[in-house]
C-alpha cells in the first residue's frame, strides 16, 4: 500500500485549507466593521 502520495495529498489539502482560513481571517480583520 502506497502511503506516500496519499500522505502528500492530505498534507497539501490541509495546507490549502489553513491558508484559506488565514486569508479569510486577515480579510475580516482588515475590513472595517463600520462599513
Amino acid at each position: 500500500m502506497q502511503s506516500g502520495p496519499l500522505l502528500l495529498h492530505l498534507l497539501h489539502a490541509a495546507l490549502m485549507a489553513s491558508s484559506m482560513m488565514l486569508t479569510w481571517q486577515v480579510y475580516r480583520l482588515r475590513k472595517p466593521k463600520a462599513e
